[in-house]
């Protein structure tokens, strides 16, 4: 079962396929699937509440884990969430290109984070995708789990850890602990300018 929140306004495959906060979603996401229904709601009606880049801004993420990290990806990059996503695979595509994902008649390419990361590469069938907007097209990137939404204040945030591999670290904008999690908070338009060189 799948949800969706409005109709696609430009095309995906390699371009922009959908308004800020659409998802995909299943039963057991009702909650998640809620709380972006009413964000797209907020943009509709004009009055939703603008997310501040100040440090005592708070800023809404997507928390979603690739291998033994957790990421927090900026809502207002998500473009749709895809559960158990039928992916076609591309003969003679490099490792971290995984395929092709049919949403409603685009092609969008998927991309795997992990592999991307320096992170064991993940197996078909792909959970998980997260469809993220950048600059001159969207990209599913396939990812381990996400867990809801979360609200944090990028003004904290602190320099990748040493520790982190350097795959990680180049597409670092920093990190910040939340309860006993260490958030990353990933450079999306960094990340898009790899994809893009990849192929």
């Amino acid at each position: 079962m799948s949800d969706d929140l409005n109709p696609p306004t430009r095309k995906a495959g390699v371009r922009k396929s959908a308004p800020v906060g659409e998802a995909l979603f299943g039963e057991r996401d009702e909650v998640l699937f809620e709380q972006l229904r009413r964000l797209q709601a907020d943009f509709e009606e004009g009055v939703a509440r603008p997310v501040e880049t100040g440090p005592t801004g708070l800023g809404r993420f997507l928390k979603a884990r690739v291998g033994p990290e957790n990421f927090a990806l900026p809502i207002l990059r998500v473009r749709r969430l895809v559960r158990n996503p039928e992916v076609m695979p591309l003969p003679g595509a490099p490792p971290h290109l995984l395929g092709m994902i049919n949403l409603r008649g685009d092609l969008v390419t998927v991309y795997d984070l992990p592999a991307l990361f320096g992170y064991p590469r993940s197996t078909l069938p792909v959970e998980e995708l997260v469809v993220l907007a950048g600059p001159t097209f969207d990209a599913a990137v396939a990812v381990d789990a996400t867990h809801g939404l979360v609200e944090l204040d990028e003004g904290g945030m602190g320099k990748p850890p040493a520790t982190l591999p350097s795959s990680v670290r180049a597409l670092v904008r920093g990190t910040l602990p939340h309860g006993d999690v260490l958030f990353l908070f990933p450079d999306v338009d960094s990340l898009f300018v790899q994809l893009d060189a990849r192929g």
